[in-house]
C-alpha cells in the first residue's frame, strides 16, 4: 500500500482493524433503486445499523448529505460512497429493458462529503459489449481518481448481465476470473459474493493479491 501514498494508508486504516485485519461493512446503497423494504424508513434503520458498530457503511451521496449528524463524532462508522448506477428501466418496478450504466459521483465530491472510500461495480455478462467496455473504462477512471486523491477504491465484480445463468453465479472459476480482473483494474478492496466453503473461497483470495 505504501506506493499509493500515506493518505490512502490512513483511510484504509479507518476501514480495517490493524490487529485482526478484519472489517465489517454494511451496504445500504440499495435505495438508489427505490424504497427498499428494511431501509424504506431510513433514519431509524440507520440508527440501528450504527448501533451495531460496523466499521463502515456504503451509501449514496443523498444519504451521506442528509444524515451527516449520525456519522459525526468518535467511534462512528466511516462513510463509503457509491459512485455509479446501472439503469434497466425508466419506470421503477418494471422489468429491465436495457443495460445502461453511468458514473454519477466524482471521487472529489465523495471526499468533500466526508467519505473514507468509494465503491462501484464492474458488471459481467452484459449482452452489449460496448456497455461492458464503457463500464471497464469508468472503472479505470475511478481507479485513477482514487490514486490521485489517495482514496481506497472498493470494486464489486458482479454477474448481473442477461447472459449470466444461475450456475454461472456459483461457478468458482468465473469468480476467480472476475476477482483477478478487479485487482488488475486497480481495486484496493473487492466486494464479492461468498460461495462454497473456506477452502474454496481461499482459492479466490489466492488469485487476488
Amino acid at each position: 500500500m505504501t506506493q499509493h501514498g500515506i493518505g490512502k494508508i490512513i483511510r484504509m486504516g479507518q476501514l480495517i482493524d490493524a490487529e485482526s485485519q478484519h472489517t465489517v461493512i454494511v451496504a445500504i446503497d440499495h435505495g438508489l433503486g427505490g424504497a427498499v423494504p428494511g431501509i424504506d424508513n431510513l433514519e431509524p434503520a440507520l440508527e440501528k445499523i450504527i448501533g451495531g458498530k460496523p466499521d463502515a457503511i456504503i451509501m449514496s451521496m443523498g444519504v451521506a448529505k442528509r444524515f451527516q449528524h449520525l456519522f459525526s463524532g468518535r467511534g462512528k462508522p466511516s462513510i463509503i460512497i457509491t459512485v455509479d448506477r446501472r439503469f434497466g428501466s425508466t419506470l421503477p418496478g418494471k422489468s429491465s429493458r436495457g443495460e445502461a450504466y453511468r458514473l454519477t459521483v466524482d471521487v472529489e465530491d465523495a471526499l468533500l462529503i466526508g467519505a473514507s472510500a468509494v465503491k462501484m461495480v464492474m458488471n459481467y455478462g452484459r449482452e452489449d459489449i460496448d456497455v461492458h467496455t464503457d463500464n471497464a473504462e469508468a472503472v479505470a477512471e475511478v481507479a485513477r481518481q482514487c490514486d490521485g486523491w489517495r482514496v481506497p477504491f472498493i470494486l464489486e465484480p458482479v454477474l448481473w448481465g442477461s447472459l449470466v445463468t444461475e450456475a454461472d453465479r456459483n461457478n468458482l472459476d468465473i469468480l476467480k476470473h472476475i476477482c483477478r480482473m478487479g485487482f488488475e483494474a486497480g481495486a484496493d478492496l473487492l466486494k464479492i459474493n461468498y460461495i462454497g466453503d473456506v477452502p474454496t473461497f481461499r482459492e479466490v483470495a489466492q488469485t487476488c493479491p
